[in-house]
């Protein structure tokens, strides 16, 4: 039996949830129809863009390609135009009706069948737990006693990206310093508890100037120049943007989580420029947190380097970790499941990077 759940397919476009769907080759194609509601507020969002990346984000829909199986499994992401019927198969190619237009998409040649390979394989790692579970025992955090007032909490969805966010930053490192002293980061940290924007003085060399604290709230609220290939790779914390380009920065991160029940959840965040607390205690890279009922600070500092790569971003999650065996169990079933795509990338893009981690999950999956 299927337990799909679609809703946050496309957590950047925020359009409706009532999805054409069609079966073809193995595969649902679902996506969301995107007609009109937030045209105007994507195009307002797409002049935040850089030049070459404009017009992307105003393609308001969005049609996503499921393998069926008892835990489905993404296969791609396709942004597209306002459509107003299920796709249509003929063939190896895809018709898509939109309001003025009607969309063919086919193969594209060898380029094409590099492009689909890669981007399939990319699609898959990022529904997949990279790291090996470590069998160590779980740091216990500590839930707030009171919340700020009228403060909007945010639930805890173990397996998604962290996205609901308060910011403030780029800071050079004395800048950092002085803001971290001032608010008490990360644990006693008040920046969640501020309005939408807020000031906080820090000390220059010329003075005191003002930083503002900005807010991302909410996922269909982040800025797009704040997250990077959201409509292909779902969603990511773009480094670059949020630290303006600049390097040797650093970003002060905070939001309030709330927890409905007792669990245990491993830490996915296997970045040297990202470090986490949760309820006042630092968390690394595939360590375990038992979190009880309650209401936790979750606060993350971020930096980039003094010389900045082409690209540089963060998926922050929190994955289910209650019982160490079952999860290495989950984790490989899901590698056995995503095993065909990542070799078809090893076979057909070998020297692109993304081959190198299908290489050494494979290598994990069937040891010589």
């Amino acid at each position: 039996m299927l337990r799909p759940d679609y809703r946050h397919l496309f957590p950047m476009l925020g359009q409706r949830n009532y999805p054409p769907v069609a079966f073809a080759g193995g595969c649902l194609f679902v996506g969301e129809s995107g007609l009109g509601k937030y045209d105007e507020y994507w195009r307002k969002r797409d002049e935040e863009l850089p030049p070459e990346r404009r017009g992307l984000n105003f393609m308001n829909s969005g049609i996503g390609v499921v393998r069926p199986d008892p835990e489905p499994l993404v296969l791609a992401r396709n942004a597209c135009r306002g459509y107003l019927m299920s796709p249509a198969f003929f063939g190896d190619r895809m018709y898509v009706r939109a309001p003025r237009q009607l969309i063919c998409i086919g193969p594209t040649g060898a380029e094409g069948e590099r492009y689909e390979a890669e981007t399939v394989a990319r699609t898959v790692l990022d529904q997949l737990q990279l790291s090996p579970p470590t069998d160590s025992a779980p740091l216990k955090g500590e839930p707030l006693k009171g919340l700020p007032y009228r403060y909007e909490l945010h639930p805890l969805l173990p397996g998604r990206t962290l996205s609901e966010w308060r910011y403030i930053g780029p800071l050079s490192a004395p800048e950092a310093k002085a803001v971290t002293a001032k608010l008490g980061f990360p644990g006693a940290w008040n920046l969640a508890a501020a309005g939408r924007f807020t000031s906080v003085e820090v000390p220059t060399a010329d003075g005191v100037t003002s930083n503002v604290v900005q807010c991302f709230e909410g996922e269909s609220e982040i800025p797009p120049r704040c997250t990077t290939d959201s409509h292909r790779f779902g969603l990511a914390l773009d480094l670059l943007r949020t630290h303006g380009n600049r390097g040797a920065t650093v970003g002060l991160w905070q939001t309030i989580l709330s927890n409905d029940r007792e669990r245990v959840l491993r830490l996915d965040l296997d970045s040297p420029y990202a470090e986490l607390w949760i309820g006042g205690c630092l968390v690394k890279h595939n360590q375990r947190i038992r979190l009880g009922i309650g209401n936790y600070i979750v606060a993350m500092r971020t930096r980039t380097p003094d010389a900045l790569p082409d690209t540089l971003s963060i998926r922050p999650r929190l994955r289910p970790s209650n019982d160490v065996d079952a999860e290495r169990a989950r984790r490989l079933a899901r590698l056995r499941q995503a095993a065909p795509y990542l070799d078809r990338a090893v076979k057909v893009v070998p020297e692109r990077p993304v081959a190198r981690t299908c290489r050494a999950l494979l290598s994990e999956m069937r040891p010589e």
